[in-house]
């Protein structure tokens, strides 16, 4: 599921209620359509918000923060999230109570993985062309971005497929 892209990274979950000395809160802001991008991109180079989301509706981005306290919490808000360029209407809620806590993605009959091809990284539309490499598969659109593949990678996929036996 790594080579697919399906699972990112794997990492703790840990239990925000048992941290001493912190807070969670939910946060909404406005951003102008033309600068969403950039918007969100400035939120999510600080490093205590933890989730940052484009949504539609009029507060069209809504992000989530983990700070040591209150003072710290209203000073990143009226500081250092105020003062990014196109980002107006700050509002926020300290979460007092979490009675559900899931990951954000649940995989249910009729959902399917979006491949993308190894060599041109074009989505694969259709079944894909497969390459056991190693113990992994790689997945392609084509068969010459299977053949390129190969050509660019022939020694190391020989190495790996020798090792995994």
């Amino acid at each position: 599921m790594f080579d697919m892209g399906l699972i990112k990274k794997i990492s703790p979950i840990i239990d925000a209620s048992k941290i001493t000395n912190g807070l969670f809160a939910v946060a909404t802001a406005k951003a102008e359509p033309g600068k969403m991008e950039e918007a969100l991109s400035a939120l999510a180079k600080i490093p205590e918000i933890r989730n940052v989301y484009g949504m539609s509706g009029e507060h069209n981005i809504l992000f989530t923060v983990f700070a040591s306290g209150l003072d710290e919490l209203q000073t990143l808000m009226s500081s250092t999230i105020s003062s990014i360029p196109d980002v107006s209407s700050v509002t926020y809620n300290v979460v007092a109570r979490v009675v559900k806590d899931e990951p954000n993605v649940a995989i249910r009959p009729g959902q399917f993985v979006r491949l993308t091809c190894d060599t041109c990284g074009q989505e694969i539309k259709g079944e894909p062309v497969t390459l056991l490499v190693g113990d992994r598969n790689r997945y392609f659109c084509c068969k010459p971005c299977l053949t390129e593949y190969k050509e660019r990678y022939g020694g190391k996929i020989t190495k790996l497929s020798l090792e995994s036996k």
